[in-house]
């Protein structure tokens, strides 16, 4: 296969058909008819469906000899973790994506929790304005009735207390505002 994605779970069933394990490698001097030496490899198992017991002949590398052995026991279970590392991908890029859903839900809870808060305090600083206004309506209302009915009918302790509720409106205003 080309480029693309391999599927493992069809190499994964190629191992189940193939002769079973272990494998083992037997090195094998052959004479050609000019009295030189050729050496070549087979690869046997107990498990062979042949009399000789030979899985792969003619194999002309040591090195390719000994890869075909470690790919008969490796490969199984290297793929068989990669569909596991796979799956594992899978079930956190699933997990990573309810988590960011659930993050996008909260911060769209907090948006409204602070719109809500907001409202509120706005909805504070107008009472507490009207409650300003209404008091220094009332106090100027009583300072006017004060004067008509003549000097003495409001004493200085009653201009403080006008004062200081006057004063304390505004403060909790204030501390409304900020």
């Amino acid at each position: 296969m080309t480029g693309g994605k391999r599927d493992l779970q069809a190499d994964l069933g190629i191992y189940g058909k193939v002769t079973p394990g272990p494998w083992e490698i037997d090195k094998i001097d052959s004479f050609n008819g000019s009295g030189k030496s050729e050496i070549f490899y087979i690869i046997k198992s107990e498990h062979a469906c042949n009399k000789d017991k030979i899985v792969a002949d003619m194999i002309l590398h040591g090195a390719d000899a000994n890869f075909i052995i470690a790919a008969r026991e490796g490969w199984p279970e290297a793929i068989s973790r990669a569909i596991a590392a796979e799956a594992e991908v899978e079930r956190l890029k699933n997990t990573m994506s309810s988590f960011k859903l659930k993050l996008d839900r909260l911060r769209k809870l907090r948006k409204l929790k602070v719109d809500y808060d907001e409202y509120k305090l706005q909805a504070e600083v107008e009472r507490l304005q009207k409650a300003l206004t209404e008091i220094s309506n009332w106090r100027e209302e009583c300072g006017k009735e004060a004067d008509s009915l003549g000097a003495g009918y409001m004493t200085f302790s009653d201009v403080e207390e006008w004062d200081n509720l006057e004063r304390f409106a505004r403060e909790a205003l204030n501390d409304a505002n900020s």
